[in-house]
């Protein structure tokens, strides 16, 4: 299904940009305007640069390709009040931060999205046909030299063709871009600007079946405490009579019940290191007077741990005999008496590597890892949209404004786009905890009319955070992986609710305001949880009345997502194939409008196990104190 080869180098190309984007942003210090406004990040850069100079170092080393593309288009290009055009394009990578961390409580955004912005800006650029553009992007592959100029050329020129106004574009669409992402969705840069980008996870696997583990086994996930490279080995031992018990060690044996793999091969031993534990008590061991592993044949003798009798559930028993056959690599001891039923004996046995065979070969080959390649993939899908305006409003807007129509109508429409991506994906994310069964209930009132009388708003809020908890373990247990940390989302009174959370809860409030309908912000957070609110008018969460045996209570729900630090491993994953791209559009006399062109995708984790890193809350009995609707 996937060439290897072609994965190898995508995903080589996508941790480059990444990881020398994410160097670039600490050089410019993006997230730190310099202090008085003494320094301007066109300055900044250049004073970089001359650094690198210095020490003979490449442009490369700390800039990511896209932005040398960008930089090696524009040079020679100044802006209206005389300055680079590529300090434009670092003045618009800040102003999409600064608006990022104004609705994310000051985080700053990954790399991850800010190389995918840089990459759409580049793509401009570089990369694009009349081909994967509708036929609207061909004069940006012309010849002329003259045309490619001026496809650089400046918003400024009044020129009305798209050529002219790319700059502005790649300034609107690198800053609404990270202006306009939330961090549930893990942006990947497409450097090539290729239609399907993979998406791969690293796995580790056994590569020999031993100890806990099959051959090809997972070394994560479910097999993560399993057995595989201690050397110690626990087998459970058999008796037909509770007196004598005996196991023969192999070098597997089930992760449940201990029994050894009488096919998986012999287990040689250091039968001096032999341990026997009878309910969980250490009760005898190999003699190890002569020293640790110094005997490969023969029988080591098990000896009292105590030097006599040891006790199990109030009865003494003494150990009469046992042996650590290395020839036959049995263990076996008989006590005195019989031990009650369901006493359960478990051997616990070091594996010797150091045993050799006849021809000088070691008898046991240690456990190795290999590495396999999860692969999935996320196809680009076109998007279109026209605007149109009249004359006179357009011109009214270029004078009062100071903004180009072209400008505008980008920024609108990514602004709008992003923000429609994020309400499929949270809806689809509420769907998908209802029908894998990760949606829980939780009551504020503990079970008691009169909990709220005795209670003060605050400290009813927080009983939610012991459920958003557990809702979190349930995640963790079902895809097997912990994340970087989780994303909450709520709505209406559940948000008013979350902000009065009181200061012994460890919730730091943002001060951001709720209620703006096409505004998500994050509301607060607490350790490393965010919390944000969804306006109710995007119908992503439901809350209101609802009846619980014959009484009317005040509901909300909260949705509880996965944030990973790896693309692969998030719930929602993105790619823009191609960026936005407009044509002039003349449909009625004395009016304009642009046509607006883009190919992206936007989805859920197709791996089963990241994708389903979500949980519903549903809260119930909201505390009176919040307001209700006069009847």
């Amino acid at each position: 299904m996937y060439d290897e080869k072609a994965v190898a180098e995508a995903v080589k190309l996508q941790g480059q940009e990444i990881a020398l984007t994410a160097k670039f942003m600490s050089l410019m210090d993006f997230g730190n305007k310099p202090q008085n406004n003494a320094v301007t990040y066109g300055t900044q850069f250049d004073s970089i640069v001359a650094n690198a100079k210095e020490s003979n170092s490449d442009k490369a080393l700390f800039m990511p390709s896209a932005l040398l593309t960008i930089e090696k288009a524009l040079e020679g290009k100044k802006q209206p009040d005389g300055s680079k055009s590529f300090n434009g394009i670092l003045d618009s990578v800040a102003t999409g931060i600064k608006a990022y961390r104004n609705r994310n409580g000051g985080d700053m955004p990954s790399p991850a999205l800010v190389a995918s912005a840089l990459n759409n800006g580049a793509l401009l650029y570089d990369g694009l046909t009349g081909a994967n553009t509708q036929g609207i992007y061909d004069s940006a592959k012309t010849g002329n030299q003259s045309a490619k100029d001026y496809f650089v050329d400046s918003v400024s020129s009044g020129q009305s063709s798209h050529v002219a106004e790319v700059p502005a574009l790649a300034m609107v669409t690198i800053a609404t871009t990270i202006a306009n992402a939330l961090p549930i969705v893990a942006y990947l840069p497409n450097p090539k600007g290729t239609q399907t980008v993979p998406l791969v996870y690293v796995r580790q696997v056994s590569k020999n079946a031993y100890g806990q583990m099959g051959a090809h086994d997972f070394l994560d996930g479910a097999n993560a405490g399993a057995q595989y490279f201690d050397a110690v080995h626990r087998l459970a031992m058999t008796s037909a009579d509770q007196t004598t018990f005996t196991v023969k060690a192999y070098r597997r044996s089930d992760k449940e019940t201990l029994v050894p793999d009488d096919a998986s091969g012999r287990l040689p031993m250091v039968g001096e290191a032999t341990l026997i534990t009878i309910g969980g008590i250490p009760v005898f061991e190999g003699d190890q007077s002569r020293g640790m592993g110094g005997q490969v044949a023969g029988s080591v003798q098990l000896r009292s741990i105590d030097l006599g009798d040891f006790e199990y559930e109030g009865q003494a028993y003494k150990l009469v005999s046992g042996t650590v056959n290395l020839d036959t690599d049995t263990v076996t001891f008989t006590l005195d008496k019989a031990l009650p039923a369901g006493a359960k004996a478990v051997a616990h046995v070091v594996a010797n590597y150091e045993l050799k065979d006849g021809n000088g070969q070691p008898v046991l080959t240690a456990p190795s890892v290999d590495a396999k390649l999860d692969y999935s993939s996320i196809s680009a899908y076109g998007i279109r949209a026209i605007y149109t305006a009249s004359i006179d409003a357009l011109t009214q807007m270029q004078n009062e404004l100071g903004v180009d129509m072209r400008s505008a109508f980008v920024a609108v429409v990514i602004s709008k786009l992003m923000l429609e991506q994020n309400v499929r994906l949270l809806s689809q994310a509420r769907s998908r905890a209802i029908g894998q069964g990760t949606y829980r209930a939780v009551d504020l009132s503990r079970g008691s009319d009169m909990t709220q009388a005795f209670n003060n708003t605050s400290a009813i809020a927080s009983e939610i955070l012991p459920a958003i908890e557990d809702s979190k373990r349930r995640i963790i247990e079902k895809s097997l992986h912990a994340p970087a940390g989780f994303d909450v989302y709520v709505s209406g009174q559940l948000g008013t609710l979350m902000k009065i959370l009181a200061d012994d809860t460890n919730f730091i409030p943002t001060g951001l305001t709720l209620g703006a309908p096409n505004n998500i912000v994050r509301i607060g957070s607490r350790g490393s949880d965010n919390f944000y609110y969804l306006p109710t008018d995007l119908g992503v969460l439901e809350d209101g009345e609802t009846d619980v045996r014959g009484v009317t209570v005040a509901f909300a729900e909260a949705l509880i997502v996965a944030r990973s630090a790896e693309p692969a491993k998030s719930v929602f994953v993105g790619h823009i194939a191609v960026p936005v791209v407009t044509d002039d559009v003349r449909a009625v006399a004395f009016e304009s409008g642009v046509q607006f062109y883009t190919r992206q995708a936007c989805q859920m984790n197709k791996n089963k196990r990241f994708g389903s890193q979500v949980a519903l809350l549903k809260v119930m009995n909201l505390p009176k104190s919040l307001t209700i609707a006069v009847s």
